[in-house]
């Protein structure tokens, strides 16, 4: 896919259609959250009653239109470099094809009915959605394809106001000097600890540094103005409050990097590893010189770590912390937490260890409080998966619910029978959550037990629905940013959260332009919310409000990050 998105034809295309959609350029340029406290932001606010609405339906429009010339050449099965010489040479896409209009624009329309009706297969539209797409389309096809092409510049729907470009130079500060003086990145962390500038722990002239670094900064920003993510008028004045920051940074004695919420997110992640009581309890076996299974055996039977280790608690917590400090000093030394961080970590780490190692029956199941959101999510999918289990159509379960029958009566299944699959499959939910950071450990038993109440609730309740809140559905997708970014784009969220606290945007984490990203998380959100309203969980006028706020918060989100 282009890098942006191309909006086809001016103001054609941007303006309201018939059908109420439309295809705003950068609609939040103006309200994107940015500056260097601006990461990591996850509140879902208010939408903007003004604001133009982006959602999936009005990008997937105009991504097919980004690619019309693409879609006009295999309707006239002509030969590409021809095409693109005869548009390059201001031939509109018409006249380029060689076909009579009609015959044009009926292939064209096509071609766009069987996209749309793959989509409307896959969930991600509605059948609505649909038609009011394909409405659309019809009516303005003739008239987009009789224009040049293209007709108006690359676009994008989340602008850059140019802050964050100079605050990205910021968090790379020290690896471009590096870069640039040839001096090693962890000398210069270490002469930086020891109360050295950034120029002086380089050797170079100061001024020599700060010329190279600034030409970085403004190859950057003309980057930004030719992709049309930063207005052109701004840029010089930013190259000069960029080069003022520079400055003073590399001249800073004892500099060290600004702490952000994602690199506290992504330390604290690297501490809870570090601090798994599992890996705790390896580690005190292979301290102590014992079998894992021997120092386990006493932990069940109420034994503390320092006892079932036969080491004494200062030398157990001194050997645990220096490991746990040893892996903080190598990610502070890559880069990836600033000295502030890592102390504080280390900090934690200690007080978390001492309590730990003289914990009787350490590690073993705790009784913690059920997440009680936790445990209504594990059975968003009950209809769907007493469907699996009982090999019938999910159509022909919910009808028999509709009917006022329950699902044990729908299924034909035996209770208990019903009632085990169901369960295994919410406790296999709430294991997942656990692991995803969604939920602490010490609740995991006591939320799974809140959650086969409601199994066992809902298989016996006549006409039953599945039941979904829409404002925690958009909490989460905040709260869960990561792990939705990382299922749209492949990356692993831990190779996410390292990216993002190396200073780079979530995009650019992704491996995606931002309007790739945007596109991709809306089209997941859509797909997700039809297939809600389709359940009979929430209806249809929920639905089409919780895609638009998502859609607002989603551009908000990552126009600031």
């Amino acid at each position: 896919m282009r890098k942006q998105l191309m909006v086809l034809m001016g103001a054609a295309i941007l303006a309201a259609s018939a059908s109420g959609i439309v295809l705003p350029r950068g609609a939040y340029a103006d309200e994107a959250v940015t500056g260097a406290n601006s990461t990591a932001q996850t509140t879902t606010e208010k939408p903007d009653a003004q604001a133009a609405t982006i959602d999936f339906s009005s990008m997937f429009l105009n991504n097919w239109l980004s690619k019309l010339d693409v879609h006009t050449a295999e309707a006239a099965k002509i030969n590409t470099s021809d095409f693109s010489d005869l548009l390059h040479n201001g031939s509109s896409l018409a006249t380029a094809s060689g076909l009579a209009l009609s015959e044009l624009s009926s292939s064209l329309i096509e071609q766009f009915g069987i996209d749309i009706s793959n989509e409307v297969k896959q969930g991600t539209l509605t059948d609505e959605e649909a038609a009011n797409l394909q409405q659309q389309f019809k009516e303005g096809i003739a008239s987009w394809v009789q224009q040049s092409w293209p007709g108006a510049n690359a676009a994008s729907y989340l602008p850059k106001d140019g802050k964050s470009i100079i605050q990205n130079r910021l968090n790379h500060i020290i690896s471009d000097a590096a870069t640039a003086s040839a001096v090693a990145e962890t000398d210069i962390r270490q002469a930086l600890q020891s109360g050295d500038s950034i120029a002086a722990a380089t050797g170079m002239d100061a001024q020599a540094l700060d010329s190279t670094l600034n030409t970085l900064l403004g190859g950057d920003l003309d980057a930004a103005v030719s992709a049309g993510t930063l207005k052109a008028d701004q840029r010089d004045q930013l190259a000069i409050s960029g080069a003022d920051q520079i400055w003073q940074t590399i001249e800073k004695k004892g500099y060290d990097e600004q702490t952000t919420p994602w690199m506290e997110k992504y330390g604290q992640a690297l501490l809870n590893k570090k601090l798994d009581p599992d890996m705790m309890i390896q580690a005190a076996a292979a301290f102590a010189g014992k079998d894992y299974q021997d120092i386990m055996d006493g932990l069940t039977a109420g034994q503390s770590l320092v006892t079932a280790s036969g080491l004494a608690s200062a030398d157990l917590s001194a050997q645990l912390l220096d490991a746990v400090s040893r892996d903080l000093d190598n990610e502070w030394n890559a880069g990836n937490l600033s000295v502030q961080l890592r102390d504080q970590l280390k900090k934690s780490a200690a007080e978390a260890i001492d309590k730990a190692i003289d914990q009787d029956g350490y590690g073993q199941a705790a009784n913690g409080s059920s997440n009680h959101a936790i445990a209504e999510e594990s059975i968003q999918a009950l209809v769907e998966d007493s469907a699996n289990y009982a090999e019938a159509a999910v159509a022909d379960l919910r009808q028999s619910l509709a009917d006022d029958h329950t699902l044990v009566e729908a299924t034909g299944k035996d209770e208990s029978d019903l009632s085990s699959y169901l369960q295994q499959n919410t406790h296999a939910y709430i294991e997942q959550a656990v692991q995803k950071g969604w939920l602490n450990a010490a609740d995991q038993a006591a939320t799974e037990s809140d959650a086969d109440s409601l199994v066992q609730d809902a298989i016996n309740r006549k006409g039953y629905k599945d039941q979904v809140d829409a404002k925690q559905y958009l909490a989460n997708r905040a709260d869960r940013i990561i792990d939705d970014v990382a299922s749209v784009s492949g990356i692993e969220t831990d190779d996410l959260l390292k990216n993002l606290d190396g200073g780079q945007s979530i995009a650019q984490a992704a491996n995606q332009d931002p309007d790739s990203l945007l596109y991709n998380l809306l089209k997941k959100a859509n797909q997700q919310i039809n297939g809600f309203a389709a359940a009979g969980a929430i209806s249809l006028e929920d639905a089409a409000k919780l895609k638009a706020d998502y859609g607002v918060w989603a551009v908000k989100y990552l126009s600031a990050n």
